[in-house]
């Protein structure tokens, strides 16, 4: 770039640049930009820690823990075809095996079929107290942040399908997701894997409900750089 094109190239894009820099030192999280800032100037540019920290700092009730899970393109996921009671006979070599499902599971979600899922990635967070799902949403960014489907939920459960270690909890504790029926209407879905019952227990709850969860259950959520 000759200096020419650069010199209009920093009078036409500098003072915009000057004032967003202002409103951010500015603002709540001000004092983290500020602190950014300093080593920018000299070269030693820091500011992915910013988003980090700014993050943990909104957050209430949830911490975000280190395990990321990820997730190949799926064409086609028919819900029905995949969240169903593991038979008897079965139980012994099936690959996931399911022990129950709620009510609303099968009035609302065995009917979902998702189309042309993307490869994704979710992030696992640990509820530091007890709360309802509002705040938790709110701490993951709202609904569209904090949704996932029933593809990724599933995938996950056959991945610990016989109550294997990995990144889901087995120890009877929720496992928390957040996704959009058949009508595509926002729900709670929790899987879980009870002690001394030795299959996956599926329930859906409406959001707007009362019921509440206790810290230490576990919560997945869009990670935020898939």
């Amino acid at each position: 770039m000759s200096e020419g094109k650069a010199g209009n190239r920093v009078a036409r894009e500098f003072p915009g640049l000057l004032r967003d820099l202002t409103q951010k030192v500015l603002a709540e999280n001000g004092e983290e930009w500020l602190d950014q800032l300093k080593p920018f100037l000299h070269k030693r540019p820091t500011w992915q820690e910013i988003a980090s920290k700014s993050a943990k700092k909104r957050m209430k009730v949830l911490r975000a823990l280190e395990q990321i899970a990820e997730f190949p393109q799926t064409d086609i996921f028919r819900a029905v075809d995949h969240l169903r009671i593991t038979p008897d006979n079965e139980r012994a070599t099936a690959e996931l095996v399911i022990g129950f499902l709620s009510d609303n599971i099968r009035s609302n979600f065995l009917g979902k079929i998702e189309e042309n899922v993307a490869e994704s990635k979710l992030r696992a967070y640990r509820l530091k107290k007890d709360s309802v799902d509002g705040p938790i949403i709110a701490d993951l960014g709202g609904e569209e942040a904090a949704e996932t489907t029933v593809a990724e939920m599933v995938t996950l459960m056959r991945r610990q399908g016989r109550g294997q270690q990995g990144i889901l909890l087995t120890n009877g504790y929720a496992n928390i997701f957040y996704i959009r029926n058949a009508k595509g209407v926002f729900w709670t879905v929790r899987c879980c894997w009870p002690s001394g019952y030795g299959d996956w227990s599926v329930y859906a709850i409406p959001i707007t409900g009362p019921f509440g969860w206790s810290a230490g259950r576990q919560v997945f959520s869009r990670d935020s750089g898939s």
